[in-house]
């Protein structure tokens, strides 16, 4: 790695770069950077003028040239190592006097006793067979 100073470079112009590679339109890119279509053609100016050289051609559909060809995987691999780089979003702090329980009420009421099928059953066999020995 050089010691050369890297001149302000802005991520959000590597971002409409992929954005307008991936759908081949300035338009479709700001709408899913949510921005306008003057802002992703301002950084796709100023990230060629960066670079010294042009990266698309032109315009509906917008392709890459080789250079741009050429420069994309590395626009992927820097967003990439960027994003990875960050911490994860912390998480939303939770304070115990925020926590809301219901009101007790008590344990919930025992379920009342039914009888399945299998009991009444059971105690039907058990009538046959006592009427059963009551005849012998």
């Amino acid at each position: 790695m050089s010691d050369r100073r890297i001149d302000s470079v802005r991520v959000a112009w590597l971002q409409a770069f992929l954005m307008v590679a991936k759908y081949q339109s300035y338009s479709e890119a700001a709408q899913v950077l949510r921005c306008d279509q003057s802002t992703i053609s301002r950084y796709m100016i100023q990230l060629q003028k960066w670079l010294r050289k042009g990266l698309v051609a032109g315009y509906a559909p917008t392709t890459l040239t080789p250079a741009g060809e050429d420069f994309y995987p590395k626009a992927v691999e820097i967003c990439r190592l960027l994003e990875e780089s960050r911490e994860p979003e912390p998480r939303p702090r939770v304070r115990a006097r925020d926590i809301k329980f219901p009101a007790a009420e008590g344990p919930p009421p025992a379920p009342k006793p039914t009888l399945s099928a299998a009991h009444i059953d059971m105690s039907a066999w058990i009538r046959l067979a006592k009427k059963d020995g009551d005849a012998s």
